[in-house]
């Protein structure tokens, strides 16, 4: 049996302001944890589990007071012990 890991979620937002927080998500124990963010007025995107730690950040500056939405999306799949 296979498992689908696609999930994706938008935001939309505006903001004058060049830092912040936009979303925040943790796993409870504070191990594994996501965030989406402004930093200099761009988006920034960080990861942290036990595997790795990512920070992403580009893009146009979005601290301009106009709308914006942020899509993300990942996607995978987890396969069973009998494909690798």
């Amino acid at each position: 049996t296979t498992c689908d890991l696609t999930a994706a979620s938008s935001f939309d937002f505006r903001t004058l302001d060049p830092e912040g927080v936009i979303f925040f998500g943790d796993m409870g124990d504070h191990s594994d944890w996501f965030v989406l963010g402004l930093r200099r007025g761009k988006a920034e995107m960080q990861i942290s589990n036990v595997v790795t730690n990512i920070s992403v950040r580009g893009g146009q500056r979005l601290d301009d007071g106009q709308w914006h939405r942020m899509r993300l999306a990942m996607g995978g799949l987890l396969l069973p012990p009998s494909y690798l």
